[in-house]
């Protein structure tokens, strides 16, 4: 019978660590509607939406 060799995982399960502050990361989020001057984006509910697409999913 032969010997079956065992596989050797290099998989690294190491937690990323963060360097420094993220400036694009908001540390809270807004009360209010916000509006993208240049792209007249919208920011409501935690989502930025383009004007004309629909954000409702229907069933």
């Amino acid at each position: 019978m032969m010997a079956i060799p065992k596989q050797q995982s290099s998989t690294s399960y190491k937690k990323k660590e963060l360097t420094g502050e993220d400036a694009y990361s908001m540390k809270m989020a807004p009360k209010c509607l916000l509006q993208c001057p240049e792209c007249q984006a919208v920011y409501y509910r935690k989502r930025w939406n383009l004007p004309g697409t629909s954000s409702s999913r229907s069933s």
